[in-house]
């Protein structure tokens, strides 16, 4: 058997590619719209966020003092966002704005990359965080789901990038990995959309571009690493405050009871929430078609890489 070629860990940049104009264009223009769909007051969910929020900052210990079961990122990027953008919605309405437009910019900066001649890039904004704004109630500004577009998005991009010279990028597995432990503290069930994003462009990367399953090993490893460099000291912080068992329950007990319990929701509940999950796919559907188009005619591409990705985004979702 061949020896597998060796291969060195070396940086890559995202913004080095193209040039940072098309980045900033999506960051502006998704800016400029917020004002114009954004509620002026939260929903039930989000108040209640702003008010744990709000406990926390002055001392409360989440899942002990102050609890909900949902995970702790949110109730952490509410703080945050309050303590830099001021207390009260208006903070957290700027920073969602800010949030948001980062995502859909990472989105553009990664069809970007895989297509660095064309304007399908043109299309990321309007096509996905134009229709969120232009369907979203007061309901789902945001909430958990649409704040992990952000994390994942920058997934997305990151496993997109192509390497140099066939190496592989440590710094850049290493944010992989971070990012998908952001998913996790904000919405541990989408944790497989994370994993399937990375797993599509590993397989993808080993069928077509010869990387060694050593090296596709070497990757996970470092991204392992990543994500435990985020959740060790959120663990840890649970740990000091003694508020490790009631955060173990809450994330990985509760939700058991919950699914198993004889109260479920309203049909029409169920379908409202599909109908809505439908459109928020709806957008990125001609971007997929036409990344998978281009995809098969250079299955070595970084059009491959993204049409995977997003595929996998899509389908984890729904599954």
């Amino acid at each position: 058997m061949a020896a597998e070629p060796a291969r060195s860990i070396v940086a890559a940049s995202p913004f080095a590619a193209t040039g940072t104009g098309w980045w900033m264009f999506a960051l502006l223009l998704g800016l400029a719209a917020a004002p114009l769909v954004l509620p002026l007051v939260p929903g039930p969910d989000q108040q209640l966020f702003l008010d744990h929020a709000q406990a926390m900052r002055e001392g409360a210990t989440l899942y002990v003092q102050v609890w909900d079961n949902k995970q702790p990122g949110v109730f952490g990027l509410y703080a945050a966002l309050q303590a830099t953008f001021g207390a009260g919605w208006h903070g957290v309405l700027l920073g969602y704005a800010a949030g948001m437009a980062l995502a859909a910019a990472l989105a553009a900066r990664a069809v970007r990359v895989a297509s660095p001649h064309g304007l399908a890039a043109l299309l990321v904004v309007p096509f996905t965080l134009g229709l969120l704004y232009l369907r979203s109630s007061v309901d789902h500004v945001a909430q958990v789901e649409t704040w992990v577009a952000l994390p994942l998005s920058a997934i997305l991009l990151l496993a997109v990038l192509p390497d140099r010279a066939g190496r592989l990028s440590a710094p850049r597995w290493l944010a992989i990995g971070a990012a998908t432990a952001v998913v996790a503290l904000l919405k541990l069930v989408l944790l497989p959309v994370a994993a399937a994003i990375v797993a599509a462009m590993l397989a993808l990367r080993v069928a077509f571009e010869g990387l060694g399953w050593r090296h596709a090993s070497a990757a996970v490893g470092v991204s392992v690493a990543g994500f435990a460099l985020v959740v060790a000291p959120v663990a840890t912080a649970f740990v000091v405050a003694g508020a490790w068992e009631a955060f173990w329950w809450t994330s990985f007990v509760y939700p058991g009871l919950a699914v198993g319990a004889t109260e479920t929701a309203p049909i029409a509940r169920l379908a409202g929430s599909l109908q809505w999950l439908a459109k928020s796919v709806l957008g990125l559907l001609p971007l997929v078609a036409f990344a998978l188009v281009a995809a098969w005619r250079a299955p070595r591409e970084p059009m491959a890489r993204l049409a995977a990705g997003a595929l996998a985004w899509i389908l984890a979702g729904f599954g």
